[in-house]
């Protein structure tokens, strides 16, 4: 076996590549697969929507009205995706399966961080495979 297999197998056997695979099947897999589904998605990505419309990128609208209960990152963010992968159903969910993605990892992270790689691999599946986290 060469080093470069071998290093190409201890590269497959790595928390993070695992984790970094898992996390991209839980959460990326379908994301344009079915319809907006709740009153909470459609709300986030027709806040979105009107920003493009509106060409108002301060203050978001929801039919044509402010709704400034929220902070607006989330609509940036989502009107970014809008923009690059089209008005459509992943472009309106990437933005929180993302975000959802990157928390499972910064649980990793930190347990890492602490000497505690195994629970922190731990943390990561069952915070990813919790059905109240990723509704």
């Amino acid at each position: 076996m060469t080093a470069l297999s071998r290093a190409g197998i201890a590269l497959l056997k790595s928390p993070a590549i695992l984790a970094a695979a898992f996390l991209s099947y839980a959460f990326l897999f379908g994301l344009g697969g079915y319809g907006i589904l709740d009153n909470n998605e459609g709300l986030y990505a027709e806040a979105a929507r009107e920003m493009l419309a509106l060409h108002d990128y301060i203050i978001p609208h929801v039919d044509y009205v402010p709704y400034i209960e929220k902070p607006p990152l989330l609509y940036w963010l989502v009107a970014l995706s809008f923009e690059i992968f089209g008005r459509n159903e992943f472009a309106a969910r990437l933005v929180p399966s993302l975000a959802a993605a990157m928390s499972c990892g910064v649980a990793l992270w930190f347990a890492h961080r602490e000497g505690q790689t195994k629970r922190g691999q731990i943390a990561l599946f069952v915070m990813a495979s919790s059905i109240v986290f990723i509704a």
